[in-house]
This record gives structure tokens, sequence and C-alpha cells, in this order.
């Protein structure tokens, strides 16, 4: 599987769920340290379709955008980035949280 296909699967995974740990994507596409620092940067910083903190992946929805007229790129305001900081340092509760399955393969045989 591609970079691209692996990114691209993340985020589907990201808009269905609602939330992501960084361990449920290592464990979904078998990832190494190195290849989930690269999918981290994609998904937070450039695709910029949530927001790290302290090493947890939180998500945004419903987050107002604007689009380039030229190139079609969706971009945000600064002050969008203001507030998605205002809403993690604050004691607001997330609208819904979401449990991600957790698999263990300490009795299968290997």
């Amino acid at each position: 599987m591609t970079f691209e296909e692996v990114l691209n699967q993340a985020i589907a995974m990201l808009e269905r769920q609602g939330r992501l740990s960084y361990r449920a994507l290592k464990r979904q596409f078998d990832l190494d340290d190195d290849y989930l620092a690269d999918l981290k940067v994609e998904i937070v910083e450039v695709h910029q379709v949530a927001v790290d903190q302290d090493g947890k992946m939180l998500i945004f929805e419903d987050v107002p955008a604007d689009v380039c007229q030229q190139c079609g790129e969706t971009y945000f305001r600064p002050n969008v980035f203001e507030i998605m900081d205002t809403i993690v340092i604050s004691d607001m509760e997330p609208k819904t949280k979401v449990a991600v399955p957790v698999f263990s393969m300490a009795d299968t045989a290997q």
C-alpha cells in the first residue's frame, strides 16, 4: 500500500470514528515509528484534519473553512486555530467520545 493510500484510509477512519489514537493507526496499518511520524505530520499539520494534544489526536467537526478561488485548496483563517487552542486548553467536554476497539495478540499463536 502506498503512503497516499494509507493516508486516505486513515483520514477516512478519522471521519467515520471522530477520534483515533496513534496506536490504532499503528495497529491498523502495521506502521513502524518513522512511518507513523510521517503520517502524523500529514494528518495534523498538512491536511489539518486533527489536532495533536500531548501525543493524542483530537478531531474537530464543523470547522469553518474558505476555498481558494484560484486553486480550490481549502484553508482556515488564523482565528480558527486560536479558537481550537482555546477549546483544547479549556475544561470544555467534547461533543462526543468514540470508543476505539483495542485488540490483543497476546493470546494468539504467532
